[in-house]
């Protein structure tokens, strides 16, 4: 005799299995990653890990994928692995002009 699922209770918090993490938002989680390891290709992978994260955040929009907040680490991680980059490379030009 199988057993009937229980209703949910009211007021209980549900867990959703449902939405997909955005692809996009991983890749740009990857980006960020490897923007913070690999700080000689910063500002590559650092404007990857950007264009896809703005990307990700439109698509979470559109679709209702999971994946917002991964997406918007990667945007900030992005950004400032790029103005890190650009303050150490500006400031390493300017000790060796002077």
């Amino acid at each position: 005799m199988a057993q009937q699922p229980h209703p949910p209770t009211p007021g209980a918090p549900v867990l959703s299995t449902q939405g997909r993490i955005n692809p996009s938002a991983l890749s740009a989680a990857v980006f960020a990653a490897l923007s913070v390891v690999f700080l000689p290709l910063a500002w590559v992978l650092g404007a990857a890990a950007v264009l896809t994260a703005r990307r990700a955040r439109t698509e979470i929009t559109r679709t209702g994928d999971r994946g917002e907040a991964l997406a918007s680490i990667a945007l900030a991680t992005g950004w400032a692995t790029i103005v890190i980059v650009t303050v150490i490379y500006a400031g390493v030009l300017l000790s060796a002009a002077f």
